[in-house]
């Protein structure tokens, strides 16, 4: 049954740690508990525009677990989604706003990765790098000109 959710995603992010195997898809984010494999526990984040903290969109490009223990998810249109451990039901969006310079400089992320100082560096479509400033709210940018 659990399959048949993501019979349409030709190709899911999934990212594994212990029992919980998280897998991004076309249509959102998804958690998998396998720990009790009699009865495994299968969660969907979708994009609910009626719940602002909710993920920002559906299609799901990249997902990482820093040390934090904050779950990174990039999207195909929707910035950065951020999940803190203590509130596992409220996405932290971190979008690029052209009024903003200090935004995430575009929407598309590719690839997120937390290097050996502890810092968020997000690789987007378009816009370059984007290291995660330490207020956690504004982005430094690297671009191939840089």
């Amino acid at each position: 049954k659990m399959l048949n959710k993501l019979k349409d995603y030709e190709k899911p992010t999934i990212k594994m740690e212990n029992s919980i195997k998280w897998i991004g898809t076309w249509n959102g984010l998804q958690r998998l508990d396998v720990k009790n494999l009699q009865s495994p526990k299968f969660i969907s984040y979708v994009h609910d525009a009626d719940n602002p903290k909710s993920m920002s969109t559906g299609i799901v490009c990249c997902i990482t677990k820093a040390s934090s223990g904050i779950l990174w998810v990039g999207s195909n249109d929707g910035g950065v989604n951020a999940i803190r451990p203590d509130k596992p039901n409220e996405f932290i969006h971190y979008v690029h706003n052209p009024k903003d310079s200090t935004s995430i400089s575009n929407n598309e992320v590719r690839c997120i990765i937390e290097d050996k100082k502890g810092r968020m560096w997000f690789g987007t479509q378009g816009g370059g790098l984007n290291l995660l400033l330490p207020d956690g709210k504004s982005f430094k940018h690297f671009l191939e000109t840089d």
